[in-house]
């Protein structure tokens, strides 16, 4: 073979050597980018359900205090200690159980000379003893205002205000009616979405359940309001109602 020959046999190997390179490099960055997207993160869809629940309060929370004044601390206490016995004795008589009645407030104060200067601590002019109860009225809460317009001739001089809630059973039940209808809800939207967009789901990823209660209503009534210092009159109460809000977010795997 002459030189010509064996020049041009090794520029063929070359050349073939240079393709073979370039295929080889082609099929590795594909197999490259195919292992990238395996293992990246796989598609997913997320949607949201809701649900509204009204519920009707079962517990009235009443706020009520005694105030005594006078210039003898211990005249102040006994007068006010009397006043609570017969607070507590209605509240009792009145169907209410002892563990639903328990004391807050017992708070003994001096009163002081005032002069231009503000509060005179070195002169005492009386005493004020503030003492104040909750009491809880469960399931039948018709009798509320009733029990609110007996509370003065008991010898309550301030109350305080009502306050409308759930108990914990009613609470657990209602989160639980709420939660079922806010599932279904997102079912039903992620029906939509997959027959529209033509997806196969594979598994659930996560779900967030975020139920929502509003605030308890509580509502003030000054003593005029239930019958004034005489007492009896059956206070006008509105129990209302409220509602449950119960938002969830499920994501799923996708094909």
């Amino acid at each position: 073979m002459d030189i010509f020959s064996k020049k041009a046999v090794f520029i063929l190997i070359c050349v073939f050597l240079g393709i073979a390179s370039v295929i080889g490099f082609v099929v590795i960055l594909r197999l490259a980018n195919h292992q990238a997207v395996w293992l990246g993160n796989p598609a997913t869809i997320t949607v949201s359900g809701s649900s509204k629940v009204t519920y009707t309060p079962d517990i009235a929370i009443i706020r009520i205090a005694v105030i005594a004044k006078g210039k003898d601390p211990e005249s102040v206490q006994e007068e006010n200690n009397k006043n609570m016995q017969g607070v507590v004795a209605y509240l009792k008589q009145a169907g209410i159980a002892s563990d639903d009645i328990q004391t807050t407030t017992y708070n003994l104060y001096p009163e002081y000379d005032y002069n231009e200067r503000g509060a005179d601590t070195s002169k005492i002019i009386g005493y004020t003893l503030h003492q104040s109860v909750v009491c809880k009225v469960r399931q039948d809460l018709t009798r509320v205002g009733n029990i609110i317009g007996g509370l003065t001739n008991a010898g309550a001089n301030s109350i305080e205000g009502v306050e409308f809630s759930l108990s914990d059973t009613q609470k657990t039940k209602l989160e639980s009616e709420a939660k079922t209808k806010a599932i279904a809800d997102a079912e039903s939207r992620l029906e939509h979405l997959r027959k529209g967009m033509r997806f196969r789901v594979l598994r659930m990823v996560n779900i967030q359940d975020t139920p929502s209660w509003p605030v308890d209503v509580f509502r003030s009534y000054s003593l005029k309001e239930v019958g004034g210092v005489g007492g009896g009159t059956p206070a006008p109460i509105e129990i209302g109602s409220g509602e449950l809000v119960s938002n969830i977010s499920i994501t799923f795997e996708i094909k």
